[in-house]
């Protein structure tokens, strides 16, 4: 009877050690790049096209880099954002991109380890019309999002 009694105290002692190394922890979620797809336009239309970044909500006035890309570029929140296409002379602008931060739990004694996750996109503007997150396209990976720019 000491005997089982024994074997009881120490399983218990082992497994309150071990949990008490296993701590739960949270991190913040990371920030999506968004990707504009261009919908109707000729691979001609798109293969060239100048990205304006812009302090945000500055009413496009201080401008902070331009580039050129071809049709996949990324752009990400906390700025406002020009794009130029030189082959239809259109210029479409994205501001006021909202994300809700998320955080996740986890625990260091996971197998897997952390199952950290992207915040969530809820709104933006589109040349100054407001879509709010039912109007965006979740395609890709979890860490980038789509908006659509139509021609």
């Amino acid at each position: 009877m000491k005997t089982h009694s024994s074997i009881f105290i120490i399983a218990m002692i082992v497994t309150l050690a071990f949990n008490s190394c296993c701590k739960r922890r949270t991190v913040p979620g990371i920030d999506p790049v968004i990707e504009p797809i261009f919908i109707g336009y000729a691979a001609t239309d798109i293969d060239t096209l100048i990205i304006r970044k812009y302090k945000a909500n500055d009413g496009y006035h201080t401008l902070i880099d331009t580039f050129i890309s071809d049709q996949y570029c990324q752009i990400q929140k906390g700025y406002d954002w020009a794009i130029y296409i030189p082959a239809t002379g259109q210029t479409d602008s994205i501001s006021n991109i909202t994300i809700r931060d998320t955080t996740y739990t986890f625990s260091d004694c996971s197998d897997q380890g952390p199952q950290i996750g992207p915040n969530r996109i809820t709104s933006y503007k589109l040349n100054s019309v407001t879509s709010d997150s039912l109007d965006i396209s979740y395609y890709g990976t979890l860490y980038s999002k789509t908006i659509n720019i139509y021609r």
